[in-house]
């Protein structure tokens, strides 16, 4: 409690014909939750409620709180008395507040804090026990479950790694061991040795479809000089524009085969190549004119089908040195190159020489190819043919 001093300084004065006697002790009232809860409950009003403020409605006026009744207070009666202490021991004017019922307004029912916020936590506890459900699930599903019964759960599908490629492996060469070489032991005795079969030689036939007399040279050996000289001795006993077919048989009467003796006059013809393209049998001639004599060959194709490809391989011989060997004495150089010629409708390919009439002469007739040692001899193969 405090005290002015000037009160002190007029309780001090000297007492007079009135004096004043000293006031009493003033009643302190302490206000706390507790009295205020009283003082409302007394009064008839209910506890204080939390007041939330809605933003879409209009913010309620707030209640104009009643007076707080004063406490009593003593009246100090004596007469005279101005001292500063005065208002100490007057009645309060002040009113006291005294919190009332809050009336709600209207359009606010839905805005009762604890009916939101009892919804709100309910929702969360729902949400919380579904996920902890479901967590306890899941982990009973995929952790405890497959360690007690490990056998029960099938695999969940997965999509397969991809592997690497594998590296390819080289195999090592396997080296092949040498064999031991066969002890060859003779016989003891001699077994026969059975010779091939000769194949069967065919006798000669003539090209020439007209009736042509014909002239046998008979071959002791198959060489260039036998050749010319037995065509050589022939023609001498021939007289001026005879034409005779000349036919080539070895010692044995066995006539001579195409690629045996053709690759005689022309090396450029292989056998193998002979025997592809051409038929073994095949015609010899002779032509004597005043220029000399003048010998030539007819050759028959194996397949028709084979003419393309033969005239390109006879085509290549235009460039052989070796056609010389066609006549039967030397013709001697060269004066005109391949040129194309005719023998009436028939195509033919020719080159000059430098001896009088010596012509090499070339031309397909049908399946027939004439090889000719002059352009005379050549004709009149064609007539006969």
């Amino acid at each position: 409690m405090l005290y002015n001093n000037n009160m002190d300084e007029n309780q001090q004065q000297p007492a007079g014909d009135n004096p004043i006697p000293p006031p009493p002790p003033p009643e302190i009232g302490v206000r706390t939750m507790q009295s205020d809860l009283q003082s409302m409950q007394k009064s008839g009003g209910d506890a204080p409620q939390p007041y939330i403020i809605n933003a879409d409605s209009a913010a309620p006026q707030r209640p104009v709180a009643e007076p707080m009744p004063a406490p009593q207070q003593p009246k100090i009666t004596a007469q005279g008395y101005t001292g500063p202490e005065a208002p100490i021991f007057q009645e309060p004017s002040e009113p006291v507040f005294t919190p009332a019922e809050q009336i709600p307004t209207p359009g606010t029912a839905n805005n009762d804090p604890t009916k939101k916020s009892g919804g709100l936590k309910i929702i969360i506890w729902i949400i919380a026990i579904i996920a902890i459900a479901g967590g306890l699930g899941a982990l009973g599903y995929f952790v405890i479950f497959p360690i007690l019964f490990p056998t029960q759960i099938a695999p969940i599908a997965q999509e397969p790694e991809p592997q690497p490629a594998p590296t390819p492996t080289i195999p090592e060469p396997v080296i092949p061991t040498p064999e031991p070489e066969p002890i060859i032991t003779e016989p003891t005795t001699t077994a026969e040795i059975v010779p091939p079969p000769t194949p069967e030689i065919k006798p000669h036939t003539s090209f020439f479809q007209t009736s042509t007399s014909q002239e046998i040279i008979s071959l002791e050996s198959l060489t260039l000089e036998t050749i010319k000289n037995g065509v050589s001795s022939t023609a001498a006993k021939l007289a001026i524009n005879d034409f005779k077919e000349l036919v080539l048989e070895k010692s044995d009467k066995t006539p001579v085969m195409l690629s045996e003796f053709l690759t005689i006059l022309i090396p450029e013809l292989t056998a193998e190549k002979i025997k592809v393209f051409f038929e073994e049998d095949f015609t010899a001639f002779i032509h004597v004119n005043d220029k000399g004599a003048w010998p030539g060959y007819i050759l028959k194709l194996s397949d028709a089908g084979l003419l393309t490809q033969a005239q390109i391989e006879i085509s290549q011989l235009e460039i052989s040195p070796s056609l010389k060997n066609i006549f039967i004495n030397d013709p001697g150089a060269i004066n005109q190159l391949f040129k194309n010629g005719k023998v009436g409708s028939t195509d033919t390919h020719y080159q000059v020489y430098s001896l009088p009439n010596a012509a090499f002469n070339y031309a397909w007739f049908n399946n027939y190819l004439i090889l000719s040692a002059s352009y005379s001899g050549l004709t009149e193969a064609l007539k006969k043919l």
